[in-house]
C-alpha cells in the first residue's frame, strides 16, 4: 500500500498501511457499513440507539508513572476504586447488549494498562465471537512478551496501540518512568516479526509519539527509526490530563489557539462512550468525564443510560459546538494542547 501522510485536529500520522483498507479487506462488507454509520455519527447525521464505539477500563492500575499521565502526578487525587477491576461477567452482558443495537468497536482501556489484566485475551476473544468488528488495544508495550504477542495476535484483535514517546533511551527515561526503553523496543519489533511468520495483517500497528517539551526534539528521529516497519506512526498532541500546574506547564508545547475553543464540535459523545473500572459511564473516551458520570452500569442498564436526557443534552451541545455548557466538556477542550496551527 502506498505511504501518505494524513492529517486531522488531533495528531499527525504516518500511514504505511490505510488501517480501513486492512481491515475492509479482511472483514468485508459488515466493517464497511460499520465505518460509514461510524462516519455518520460523527458528522451528527444520526443519533445511535446504543454506542458504536465502547472504551472499557478492565481496571484502575498501570505499571507505570508517565509524566503526563495521573499515575506520575504525586498531587492527582484518585478516585477510591484505585486497583479495582471491573467484573468480566458485566463486560460479556453489555457487549450481548449492544452488537443488536450496533455496537461494533471496542478499546479495552482507560487510565490503565490493559496487559496487566488476566482476563484480555478471553475477554478479546468473546468480543470477537460475539460480533464486534473492530477491537483496539493501547499499551505501554513493557509486558509485551512473546507468549502476550502470540495470543494477541491469534485473539482477533484488529488494532494495537503501543505509546513510546521517544527515541532514545534518554528521553524515554524522562517521560515513561519505571519503564525500559530497550525492552519495549525489543518487544515491538518481535511482535512484527511474529505477525509476519504468520502471515497475518492483523492487529494493525501503531506507535504513537505525545509530543512534549521533553521530547518535541526527537520528532524526525522517531519517525525515521520506525517508518519502514510499523503500520503507522500518530505524533499526537499534548493533552493536560494532570492537575499539577508546574508540571503540565513543563510538559505542553503548543499554546491554546483562541479560536479554537469558539470552534470545536466534538463528535466523541454521538459515537462513543467509557465504562470505567467501578461502572461509572460518560459518553466520551477522555478521563475528564470519570468524575461526572452519567449513569453505571451495575444500577441500570447501558441502553438507558445511553438514551438518557443528560447525554442527549452533552451530544446536542457538542454538535452546536456549545460544549462549554457542560463542565467537563468545558474542561476537556480548554485543557488541550492539540490545537496546532
Amino acid at each position: 500500500m502506498k505511504e501518505r501522510i494524513a492529517v486531522d485536529k488531533y495528531s499527525k500520522a504516518l500511514l504505511r498501511k490505510v488501517p480501513e483498507d486492512v481491515l475492509a479487506e479482511e472483514l468485508g462488507e459488515k466493517y464497511t457499513d460499520y465505518r460509514k454509520r461510524w462516519h455518520d455519527a460523527q458528522t451528527f447525521k444520526v443519533r445511535t440507539p446504543f454506542p458504536i464505539h465502547l472504551d472499557i477500563e478492565l481496571s484502575y492500575k498501570c505499571n507505570l508513572k508517565c509524566i503526563m499521565c495521573p499515575y506520575g502526578d504525586p498531587t492527582y487525587v484518585h478516585p477510591a476504586y484505585k486497583g479495582q477491576s471491573l467484573d468480566t461477567s458485566r463486560i460479556k452482558e453489555i457487549i450481548k447488549e449492544g452488537v443488536p443495537l450496533g455496537l461494533s468497536a471496542l478499546r479495552y482501556n482507560g487510565l490503565s494498562e490493559p496487559l496487566l489484566e488476566k482476563s484480555l485475551v478471553e475477554l478479546i476473544r468473546y468480543a470477537k465471537e460475539n460480533g464486534i468488528l473492530d477491537i483496539f488495544l493501547t499499551t505501554n508495550g513493557m509486558l509485551l512478551n512473546k507468549k502476550m504477542a502470540i495470543d494477541l495476535i491469534e485473539s482477533g484483535l484488529t488494532h494495537i496501540m503501543v505509546s513510546i514517546d521517544a527515541a532514545t533511551a534518554e528521553t524515554y527515561n524522562k517521560i515513561r518512568v519505571g519503564g525500559n526503553y530497550e525492552r519495549v523496543v525489543k518487544n515491538v519489533n518481535r511482535f512484527l516479526e511474529i505477525r509476519e511468520n504468520l502471515g497475518s495483517q492483523l492487529p494493525v500497528f501503531r506507535l504513537t509519539y505525545t509530543k512534549m517539551q521533553p521530547n518535541i526534539g526527537e520528532v524526525n528521529a522517531f519517525v525515521d527509526m520506525w517508518k519502514d516497519k510499523v503500520d503507522h506512526i500518530a505524533i499526537a498532541g499534548y493533552l493536560n490530563n494532570i492537575q499539577n500546574k508546574e508540571q503540565n506547564d513543563n510538559l505542553a508545547c503548543t499554546p491554546l489557539r483562541p479560536s479554537a475553543q469558539t470552534e470545536f464540535h466534538c463528535w466523541q459523545p454521538w459515537s462513543r462512550c467509557t465504562i470505567f473500572s467501578n461502572g461509572d459511564v460518560f459518553p466520551c473516551c477522555m478521563n475528564y468525564g470519570r468524575s461526572t458520570p452519567v449513569g453505571n452500569i451495575f444500577k441500570e442498564d447501558l441502553t438507558s443510560i445511553w438514551q438518557s436526557d443528560r447525554v442527549r443534552f452533552i451530544q446536542d451541545i457538542n454538535r452546536k459546538g456549545e460544549y462549554f455548557k457542560d463542565p467537563t466538556c468545558k474542561a476537556c477542550v480548554s485543557k488541550r494542547d492539540i490545537f496546532e496551527a
